[in-house]
C-alpha cells in the first residue's frame, strides 16, 4: 500500500515540477517575443509547442517510472524519434533559432530599414520573409 502511495506522490511531483518549469520557460519566451514586437500568434504558437512537448515528456517519464516501458526501449525509441525529428526539421529549426537570436539580440526590430542584395525595404513581419520595398 505504501508503494502505491509513494508512486502516486512521485508521479504528481514530476507532473507539477515539469509543469512549473515549462510554464516559466513559456512565459520567458513569450515576453521575449512581445518585446521584439512580434504578433500574438507567434507567442501562442510557442505556448502550444512547449505544452505539447511537456505532455509528451511527462507521459514518457510516467510510463518509465511505473515500469510499463523499460529504460532500454525508451532510450531506443527516443533516439530514433529524436534523429527522425531533427533530420526532418533541420532547416526549419535552423531558421527558428536564427530568428530567435536576431530578436533576442535586438539586432532587428519591426519597421527597421534593411538592404539585402541591392533591395531596400522595411521589416514588416517576423513570421515570414516579407520585406516591404521602399520603391513599392
Amino acid at each position: 500500500m505504501t508503494d502505491i502511495i509513494y508512486l502516486i506522490v512521485e508521479i504528481a511531483s514530476i507532473v507539477a515540477g515539469s509543469a512549473l518549469f515549462t510554464e516559466a520557460l513559456i512565459r520567458a519566451l513569450s515576453r521575449l517575443v512581445r518585446r521584439a514586437g512580434a504578433h500574438a500568434g507567434l507567442a501562442r504558437s510557442i505556448r502550444e509547442g512547449f505544452t505539447l512537448i511537456w505532455i509528451t515528456l511527462a507521459g514518457i517519464i510516467i510510463l518509465s517510472i511505473t515500469g510499463i516501458a523499460s529504460e532500454f526501449s525508451f532510450l531506443t525509441i527516443s533516439g530514433i524519434g529524436g534523429l527522425t525529428a531533427s533530420l526532418a526539421l533541420q532547416n526549419t529549426l535552423s531558421n527558428i533559432i536564427s530568428g530567435v537570436l536576431l530578436l533576442s539580440d535586438g539586432v532587428l526590430r519591426l519597421n527597421d530599414s534593411v538592404e539585402y542584395s541591392g533591395v531596400k525595404g522595411v521589416t514588416a513581419f517576423f513570421d515570414s520573409t516579407i520585406l516591404l520595398s521602399i520603391a513599392g
